[in-house]
């Protein structure tokens, strides 16, 4: 802080010494001393007063530069889900009214499969005669007549 070399300090104490006096010299050193303290204390609370308050600043920068990131990127989630629902509705509007039946499956290799096991109600051919749980859905066996679930009724 100050450039006070060690010839200049001694100049300082011979003439603080010839007009305070050697009685008052020590008492006027100790106060010295506790002021010189005090302004240290001092200059150094108001640096780190003002580095708070730069971190502080900075931290409220990056709070809005945050809040700002969030807020875009909540209007692109919104834009982008209006365009997907915009496609979906397109595409089933485009979809033709009606969708080709598919084919019926023919009854002769279910029934070849089938033929020689018996299935009663509740049971499985397809697995081999066990016990199906309650209100599972009925098996295809190929035959009309045995592919209604007779638990149901």
């Amino acid at each position: 802080m100050f450039d006070i070399a060690f010839s200049e300090l001694v100049v300082i104490l011979l003439v603080a010494l010839i007009v305070i006096g050697p009685e008052k010299l020590p008492k006027v050193a100790r106060t010295l001393g506790l002021l010189w303290g005090k302004v240290q204390r001092f200059v150094t609370n108001v640096k780190t007063d003002i580095k708070n308050d730069i971190a502080l600043e900075e931290a409220k920068k990056m709070h809005d530069r945050i809040i700002q990131e969030v807020d875009s990127a909540g209007r692109t989630l919104q834009e982008d889900g209006r365009t997907l629902q915009q496609q979906i509705l397109q595409a089933r509007y485009q979809e033709p009214a009606e969708t080709p039946a598919a084919p019926a499956p023919s009854a002769e290799p279910v029934a070849k499969e089938t033929a020689g096991t018996e299935t009663t109600p509740g049971q499985s051919s397809a697995t081999g005669g066990e016990q199906a749980p309650a209100g599972a859905p009925a098996v295809a066996t190929g035959k009309p007549d045995e592919n209604v679930n007779k638990n149901h009724s």
